[in-house]
């Protein structure tokens, strides 16, 4: 089987991920299958042990793991299109060195729904959702069954899935739009990408860990952070699709400013955004053609800078 083309190729990002690597690496090695599969660990020069680990696995198993160091950190985005471009395989399944699937079984399961469903661009499962560091319940995502096919815009309002939980048609994606390597966001572009060109299907069962902890890149970040590079990634996205579902994508634009407005920090700031959102918002309920008054810019000047760009960005997709 070793001079087979792997059916599957597993793309593991990691950047200083020692405490969990190993078991993200063994969760892929353990993996039962009639056909071959390669593992792509992808460390974006790591300041830890991440890299000696990588080196280990790969000396014992030289016929799957193929180890992809960066001499330096170049980036979350950029570390993964790398390693992206090396994939052999026909479909594409995605993890990060701090999750680890639960299931044996979980590349034999969803390679059999995407051979069984050739209209799917990718499927996807559910994966429990797990915070390190606090007492906080762990929970299932999505945490309702969504129902199948999930089309285009299903994807625009809500991203259904976590990464560990992803396997795609590599011929989908066949080139990664240049853009997406300056992201800080990953998981929900792609799977807006892969959307676009068909719809996803949903297998239900649960098969990964996604940890949420101290050095998780995103769901750390504040909400301000999280917000405006998500309103990155939508316009990105709409511009690259040709604006076909740009009512859509500015609809969402919206409503997660409003969200960031309402979660954000209290106090006078957070009064003075809300009726900016809120026209941001009835501009999209009367199609996104109304361009928002001056009051829109006068509330965000009383709000803090990080809403302040998210106000301004706002203003000019909805105008």
């Amino acid at each position: 089987m070793a001079s087979e083309e792997p059916k599957v190729s597993v793309v593991l990002t990691t950047y200083n991920h020692e405490r969990y690597i190993a078991a993200a690496i063994e969760s892929v090695l353990c993996q039962e299958t009639p056909f071959r599969f390669e593992l792509l660990v992808a460390d974006d020069g790591s300041t830890d042990g991440t890299a000696q680990v990588v080196r280990a696995f790969h000396a014992s198993h030289p016929d799957v793991v193929r180890p992809l160091l960066s001499p330096c950190n170049i980036g979350m985005m950029r570390n993964f299109c790398n390693a992206y471009r090396m994939c052999l395989g026909g479909y594409v399944a995605l993890l990060e060195g701090d999750d680890f699937w639960t299931s044996t079984k979980k590349l034999q399961r969803l390679s059999d729904a995407l051979d069984q469903h050739p209209e799917w661009s990718g499927c996807f499962h559910s994966a429990r959702v797990v915070r390190a560091e606090d007492t906080a319940s762990p929970h299932d995502y999505p945490r309702t069954k969504p129902a199948a096919p999930i089309s285009m815009p299903d994807v625009i309002k809500q991203n259904p899935a976590c990464t560990c939980s992803l396997m795609f048609r590599r011929d989908v994606l066949a080139d990664l739009p240049p853009w997406l390597e300056g992201l800080a966001v990953g998981d929900w572009p792609i799977m807006l990408l892969l959307a676009s060109r068909g719809p996803l299907g949903f297998v239900d069962e649960n098969m990964a860990v996604y940890r949420i902890h101290a050095g998780s890149g995103w769901a750390q970040q504040d909400i301000w952070f999280r917000t405006l590079w998500t309103l990155e990634m939508m316009s990105c996205v709409d511009e690259h699709l040709g604006y076909r579902f740009h009512r859509e994508f500015q609809q969402s634009m919206c409503r997660l400013a409003w969200s960031a407005a309402l979660r954000g920090p209290a106090g006078s700031a957070r009064r003075a955004a809300r009726p900016a959102i809120a026209q941001l918002l009835s501009a999209a309920d009367g199609g996104l053609r109304s361009r928002p008054s001056h009051g829109l810019l006068v509330a965000a000047l009383h709000a803090p800078r990080p809403l302040t760009l998210l106000v301004s960005r706002l203003w000019r997709t909805v105008a």
